[in-house]
């Protein structure tokens, strides 16, 4: 049932409640275990890919600080599994360019949000990445 609230976050064809489940999924995310917090980071990854300004909207203007750097983990850690045996620089730098290619039509202050999520990602990464 839990990955059901992902699916209905990702692939709702209605941004109101992609929306609305965004905001239960971030709710469900300190409880998080290995099974589900992969599930996040996988849904969260194509969400941010396939809708960047939807994700990167919400994830900027309608979660806490906190609510934020939940989701850097998650996206973080989806590309430390992708990536077993890679640096985290090079790793970083192919996720830095596939995402410029989809968000480059962003309003400014998308793109600031935008870069502030990817430094995120990057730090946590290389955290991450140390522990591999």
């Amino acid at each position: 049932l839990a990955l059901a609230l992902l699916d209905s976050m990702y692939s709702s064809a209605n941004e109101d409640t992609r929306r609305f489940y965004f905001w239960v999924v971030r709710q469900s995310l300190p409880r998080s275990d290995g099974y589900y917090s992969e599930g996040v980071g996988v849904t969260g990854t194509s969400y941010l890919f396939e809708r960047p300004s939807e994700f990167i909207s919400l994830w900027e203007n309608c979660i806490s600080q906190e609510e934020r750097h939940r989701w850097v983990y998650h996206l973080a850690a989806e590309q430390g599994i992708e990536s077993v045996g890679f640096p985290a620089d090079s790793v970083l730098s192919t996720y830095r360019d596939s995402l410029d290619l989809v968000t480059k039509d962003l309003p400014a202050d998308l793109i600031a949000a935008r870069d502030s999520l990817l430094v995120q990602i990057g730090d946590e990464l290389r955290v991450l990445k140390k522990n591999e």
